[in-house]
């Protein structure tokens, strides 16, 4: 009986350690790949003005770039 709750509380925190293992830290989502179709110009522009105040910005819907249509007619 003392085994299966040793193995049981052993299972629960593998568990649960392996599950926080898979969130990213805000240093890898920060690092991560930024498409060319967002307005990096603008993204930057924002990002040095909050850390000059001291806030950290995580992009979750980064600002689209405008596309220039040479097919205007």
């Amino acid at each position: 009986m003392k085994a299966k709750v040793i193995l049981s509380v052993m299972l629960i925190s593998f568990f649960a350690l392996a599950g926080c293992s898979t969130v990213p830290s805000t240093s890898q989502v920060a690092g991560s790949h930024v498409e060319s179709s967002h307005d990096v110009q603008k993204m930057s522009r924002v990002n040095r003005v909050n850390l000059s105040r001291g806030i950290e910005t995580l992009w979750i819907n980064p600002p689209r770039a405008k596309l220039n249509n040479s097919d205007d007619g």
